[in-house]
């Protein structure tokens, strides 16, 4: 009876030794090759071989001194790094359609400046140390104590206004916007080349507030075309002595705004007309002019030149004399307001 058990485990082992090597010469050695890079193949290779024609997930135990040229962890998201039978890598993405398809994830891992407060069932969003003007943009999407919301409206760098009231409100909470796609950076950890969420680029620098931001000289051969955009508005008030516009810039603007003041018939004495212009109740412009009588028509006018940031502001023609006005005109254009 001991004489075949012995034969029976021997038979067994036999077995094993046979699967091993089977496993070690034809199935990893042609395709998984030497996986705790200890020189080499044998049965750590062999079960991990078994481990992923099972599906099963396995972390191999490297040696103490190994450093790798490419490890890959399992998790969360899965397929985080694909790659297609043609070759095409996909970060992100199961379906690559480039030789290399980066999609984004919303993960909201960069922290803004500052701390922000707002209201219950509030949209008004109060910031302290913020820079909303610079880190942010309208149609950012931010994460604000535990609540995705949106940018609809930036007043000046501690106000921002949210696409919908805030559930439960937040009390000097930190905001978060979600990383850069792209991150290039040199050994000491600083930024070189940054692409953002929503496709701006930064060279040498880490702002991206415009479609190409660059630190540093540029040299370049060929034609460089540009296109600005502006924005006329022709105001003409009758029977008033003062008008005033707001005004929501996206991106910051040189503004050029003109003012005319006249009264039609000034049918005796001395009388006298001024106007003044004012950019965010700062005035920027005026003119004053004393004229006999015996005029039938008569006009003051005032031209105001100013480069204007993001955000919003207003503006404003005060008309004044002898008398009310009979007319008022005001006219500004934004160069880059877009």
């Amino acid at each position: 009876m001991k004489s075949s058990f012995i034969k029976k485990h021997i038979a067994m082992i036999a077995l094993i030794i046979i699967f091993l090597f089977y496993c070690t010469s034809n199935l990893n050695a042609g395709t998984i090759g030497d996986i705790n890079n200890d020189n080499t193949v044998d049965t750590t290779e062999a079960v991990y071989a078994l481990q992923v024609s099972a599906g099963m997930s396995k972390t191999i135990t490297s040696n103490e001194n190994d450093h790798h040229s490419l490890d890959a962890a399992d998790g969360s998201p899965k397929n985080a790094l694909y790659v297609d039978q043609d070759g095409q890598v996909g970060i992100g993405t199961t379906f690559p359609s480039a030789d290399l398809f980066v999609k984004a994830n919303q993960n909201f891992n960069k922290e803004l400046t500052g701390r922000a407060t707002v209201g219950k069932d509030s949209s008004r969003v109060n910031g302290s140390g913020t820079e909303f003007m610079e880190e942010l943009s309208i149609g950012d999407i931010v994460l604000l104590a535990d609540q995705i919301v949106s940018i609809t409206k930036i007043v000046d760098k501690e106000q921002l206004i949210i696409s919908e009231p805030h559930l439960t409100g937040a009390l000097d909470e930190k905001m978060y916007i979600s990383g850069d796609i792209v991150s290039i950076q040199d050994a000491t950890g600083q930024n070189k080349i940054i692409v953002d969420k929503k496709g701006n680029m930064g060279i040498g620098t880490e702002t991206t507030k415009e479609k190409l931001v660059v630190n540093g000289n540029i040299e370049a051969t060929g034609q460089l075309f540009a296109q600005l955009y502006s924005h006329y508005d022709n105001i003409h008030i009758d029977n008033e002595g003062l008008t005033e516009r707001s005004l929501s810039l996206n991106r910051p603007g040189l503004l050029i705004i003109s003012g005319h003041c006249y009264k039609v018939n000034y049918a005796s004495g001395t009388s006298a007309l001024s106007i003044q212009l004012f950019i965010d109740n700062l005035v920027c412009g005026g003119d004053y002019n004393a004229f006999s009588n015996g005029k039938c028509s008569h006009q003051v006018s005032a031209t105001c030149i100013k480069r204007l940031d993001r955000g919003e502001h207003q503006l404003k023609v005060s008309c004044g004399g002898s008398g009310t006005p009979d007319g008022l005109n005001m006219q500004y254009v934004i160069i880059n307001d877009k």
